[in-house]
């Protein structure tokens, strides 16, 4: 199986709960009526419309995530509503500071600039909460938002009532902020553990899971462990031993191949990044 392949129930998953993210937080701002005695503006309605795509959509993917890793969810959700919703406010206010041109074609490009930037800062915010982050991850993280966001910001503009655009916009661009949040450092990593399902047994999207192990990492996989030291992938099976492709496995072992490791009854697919 290639790795693109086997990355894909993570990345669909992602996509997908960023959309619902971005439905939530349409539902959310559709339920606004006059805002007026709160927000003075059309900025400050903007913003919070920023804030509120930014929390939701963040609060659906990382607590997706959790749930798939198995770790603390309360946790994750208050990271995914701080670190979302704030840096969406960054990145929309950024953008609305940008404005100027009176035309429409400024118009539909201040658009994408702001949504852009809403996506962007809110991807690059969300990877952080990832122990295998990088500064390229982060920063692909970043480009990958700003062209979702840039798309949302078009779709948004699309001649026609607000009310049939804003929720596509506002799914998209969710969409593109959990795509963007999750995909570089599955791919960038120079190892991602597949976790597969039982013998005879099957796994849907949303069991399926993946897990990137960066440079300097390691994991517990049953009683196994498996680590990277300078990019270099190891195994350390339990003392009982282990299977490694259908051969017994008592020793660490550098894996320079992608492989299937058995510990007990769990199986685990070991994807290896090959060296560029």
């Amino acid at each position: 199986m290639s790795r693109s392949r086997a990355m894909f129930p993570s990345l669909s998953a992602a996509a997908v709960t960023g959309w619902i993210g971005g439905a939530v937080a349409w539902s959310v701002t559709s339920g606004w009526t006059d805002m007026s005695p709160l927000l003075s503006s059309y900025d400050r309605i903007d913003q919070l419309v920023a804030l509120t795509i930014g929390a939701c959509t963040g609060a659906c993917v990382l607590t997706t995530r959790a749930r798939h890793r198995r770790e603390p969810l309360l946790a994750a959700l208050g990271a995914a509503v701080l670190l979302g919703g704030v840096a969406a406010l960054v990145g929309a206010t950024t953008g609305l500071a940008l404005r100027g041109s009176e035309s429409s074609t400024g118009f539909v490009v201040e658009r994408m600039a702001t949504w852009g930037l809403l996506a962007a800062f809110a991807a690059a915010a969300l990877s952080c909460y990832s122990r295998t982050r990088t500064m390229l991850s982060s920063a692909e993280s970043f480009v990958l938002g700003a062209l979702g966001g840039a798309i949302a910001g078009a779709l948004f503009s699309l001649p026609g009532p607000a009310e049939l655009w804003l929720p596509v916009a506002m799914t998209w661009c969710g969409s593109a902020i959990g795509f963007a949040a999750v995909g570089p450092a599955l791919w960038r990593a120079p190892v991602v553990v597949h976790v597969l399902p039982p013998r005879g047994g099957r796994q849907s999207m949303w069991s399926m899971h993946e897990c990137a192990i960066d440079n300097g990492w390691s994991r517990s996989l049953a009683e196994s462990q498996v680590g990277c030291v300078g990019d270099r992938v190891y195994v350390y099976p339990p003392p009982a031993g282990a299977v490694l492709n259908g051969y017994p496995l008592y020793r660490a072992i550098q894996l320079t191949r992608d492989a299937i490791l058995s510990v007990g009854r769990h199986r685990y697919r070991l994807i290896v990044r090959r060296p560029s």
